[in-house]
C-alpha cells in the first residue's frame, strides 16, 4: 500500500509542480505542501511528514490524507488506494487545477513572509 501511495503522491505532486511552473507561480516544495497541510489541520502536524510520505517511510493518517489530496487537487480515494476507489471521474483527477495553484500561491506567500519576519 505504501508503494502505490508513494507513486500516486509523486505523480500528483509533479502535475501540480508543472502547472505552477507553467503559470509562473513559483516553485513547489514539499515544505510548502507541509505548511499548507498544517494550516488545514492545525499545529502539531509536522511539515517534515511530507518528506516521509515522499520517501515511502510512512503514509498519512486519514485527516492528513484528505488534506494532502485537497492541496494536490486530487481525489482522496485515488491518492490513498488507487483509481478503483476514486469517487471522482477519472478526468477530474488532475493536480493542475486553478484552485490548487491559487492555494499554493497564497500559502507560499504567507510562508515566505513568516520566514522573513523577525523572531
Amino acid at each position: 500500500m505504501v508503494r502505490g501511495f508513494k507513486k500516486r503522491f509523486r505523480k500528483a505532486y509533479r502535475k501540480l509542480e508543472d502547472a505552477m511552473e507553467d503559470s509562473g507561480d513559483g516553485r513547489l516544495t514539499r515544505s510548502r505542501i507541509g505548511h499548507m497541510i498544517e494550516d488545514r489541520l492545525g499545529k502539531g502536524r509536522s511539515p517534515n511528514a511530507v518528506s516521509e510520505w515522499w520517501t515511502g517511510k510512512s503514509i498519512p493518517d486519514t485527516p492528513a490524507m484528505a488534506a494532502l489530496a485537497d492541496v494536490l487537487g486530487v481525489d482522496p480515494g485515488w491518492l490513498e488506494f488507487g483509481p478503483e476507489f476514486s469517487l471522482a471521474p477519472r478526468k477530474a483527477m488532475t493536480a493542475g487545477s486553478k484552485e490548487a495553484v491559487a492555494d499554493i500561491r497564497a500559502a507560499g506567500t504567507a510562508f515566505d513572509e513568516a520566514k522573513e519576519a523577525p523572531a
